[in-house]
């Protein structure tokens, strides 16, 4: 069997393949990872700045920067709103539309069935852990 990327099966191709998807989203899930990357990404609105969503997620802001900055370029849009703002970070026009044709895609994938179950709240402050040394 070959290995690498040319190996790699779209993680969408057995739920109906490409004409069952929007091309947006048969592009977004195309990459290894890219569950994980746009269930982040959708993580992320209503928390004050990227710092304090990474923190939640409890990966590096960078990484969270990268998962944003390829979904984007995937998508072809803009999807959140990062500017100061008491709510916190939100999504655009183009993420709330992306977000209502991911969320039952990854409810599906998740085997949950039940789009609306899949990161519709509002993320809960979390307190900020403090590194000691």
């Amino acid at each position: 069997m070959r290995h690498g990327v040319a190996a790699h099966k779209h993680i969408l191709a057995e739920h109906g393949g490409p004409d069952t998807f929007s091309s947006t989203l048969w592009a977004a899930f195309a990459t290894r990872g890219a569950e994980q990357s746009i269930r982040r990404v959708l993580a992320v609105p209503g928390h004050p700045d990227l710092n304090h969503a990474a923190h939640h997620l409890d990966i590096r802001k960078a990484v969270l920067t990268r998962h944003i900055d390829d979904l984007e370029q995937t998508v072809g849009a803009t999807l959140l709103d990062k500017t100061p703002d008491p709510d916190g970070i939100s999504l655009t026009a183009a993420g709330v539309a992306f977000r209502a044709e991911a969320v039952p895609v990854l409810a599906m994938l998740a085997g949950t069935g039940n789009g609306a179950a899949v990161m519709t709240t509002k993320p809960q402050p979390q307190p900020c852990r403090t590194m000691t040394r």
